[in-house]
């Protein structure tokens, strides 16, 4: 079960669904509504921008790729992979400079942190590394909490 509401889709299923699917119904609807593919870690974001984006047919409906600030291991056990993420987001950039790429998730877990400089110096690090490799917009995964992180319906805080 997972903790977090979610939509899980290989490379190969979000492509044909956007191709096939959310694309077309986003276009006839003429709402203007911008489509961002994959909104997730920032380690395997090239591989999705490159099944989406190398098919002419599917990267017409994006408008660009969102991805999350997970995975820094100086914060989290995952391998140490830091600066190859942060290049995946140089790479995505190349691969097709005309889409856009927006960071749509951070939250600080475990906590509540408060006066932990720590904690801001993630927040620079990742908003500094974010923007020297062409993101366009960062966003934080919840401007208005409490005192100890909530409210929160995943009581992550």
């Amino acid at each position: 079960k997972m903790r977090w509401e979610s939509c899980t889709y290989s490379p190969e299923e979000e492509r044909d669904f956007v191709k096939d699917h959310l694309g077309p119904s986003l276009e006839s609807s003429e709402l203007g509504v911008k489509l961002i593919v994959w909104d997730h870690n920032r380690d395997e974001m090239l591989e999705r921008a490159q099944t989406v984006y190398g098919d002419p047919a599917a990267a017409d409906y994006v408008w660009g790729l969102g991805f999350h600030w997970y995975g820094d291991p100086r914060y989290e056990t995952w391998p140490p992979l830091p600066q190859v993420c942060f290049d995946n987001v140089s790479r995505v950039h190349d691969l097709r400079p005309d889409k856009h790429l927006i960071m749509t998730e951070a939250c600080q877990e475990n906590g509540p942190h408060l006066g932990e400089w720590r904690i801001a110096e993630r927040y620079a690090m990742n908003i500094i590394e974010d923007l020297n490799h062409w993101t366009e917009g960062w966003v934080d995964w919840n401007l208005i909490l409490n005192e100890k992180g909530g409210p929160n319906h995943a009581d992550n805080s």
